[in-house]
């Protein structure tokens, strides 16, 4: 599948308003900010917990697009637990997983995708001669 064939933006943001309704989180509905960022490698999404921002991996998901909701949940509970407890709740701590079990997720915190066309190998640094 192409990057292009992914569901938009906007439609994500949609799925997003439907979860947020079974989350009963209707005052963020108008909140959430969605987008794509190429820059990623390895990582599938982050949530912006104080601006409400998230953004997927779309060359990561074009490549495993029946992962694209769940992760879009995965990053949205985040922001929702946020909103909710601060600083009090663990990234992927309990009230994370009870919100993915609600809407049919198994609470995974990290993914499992095959990311090994993503991995570039970090040049090490050049070694100094001690003796020219």
């Amino acid at each position: 599948m192409s990057e292009e064939d992914l569901p938009s933006p906007e439609e994500l943001l949609t799925y997003g308003e439907d979860l947020l309704l079974r989350w009963q989180e209707h005052d963020l509905l108008d909140s959430i900010e969605m987008r794509g960022n190429r820059r990623m490698r390895t990582r599938a999404g982050v949530a912006y917990l104080v601006s409400r921002r998230i953004e997927l991996n779309p060359r990561l998901l074009a490549q495993n697009p029946e992962m694209v909701h769940e992760c879009f949940a995965h990053e949205l509970a985040h922001i929702v637990v946020y909103a909710r407890h601060e600083k009090k709740a663990r990234a992927h701590g309990k009230e994370w997983r009870s919100l993915m079990r609600q809407v049919g997720f198994e609470p995974e915190a990290v993914h499992y995708m095959d990311v090994s066309a993503f991995r570039t190998r970090r040049r090490s640094p050049r070694r100094r001669r001690l003796w020219a």
